[in-house]
């Protein structure tokens, strides 16, 4: 049986949000079943340090079939 120290949860995810902490490029494919549409957004998430917690923004470009590329956040 493994015993685990007092507060290895709390170090695992102070762990966690430290290597997540920075910018990451971002992907995400849409696809409009309604429309019979697609696309796909591209850009830069980042996570920034807030108190014990990480803040979350994205921003980039959005890309929509027939539609000039947008700029979102």
């Amino acid at each position: 049986m493994s015993k685990k120290k007092p507060g290895a949860g709390a170090d695992a995810a102070e762990a966690l949000l430290a290597a997540l902490a920075g910018a990451w490029r971002l992907r995400r494919e849409i696809d409009d079943r309604r429309a019979g549409t697609a696309g796909c957004f591209e850009g830069v998430a980042t996570f920034v340090p807030d108190g014990a917690l990480l803040a979350y923004s994205e921003a980039g470009e959005l890309h929509l079939a027939g539609q000039p590329p947008m700029r979102a956040e």
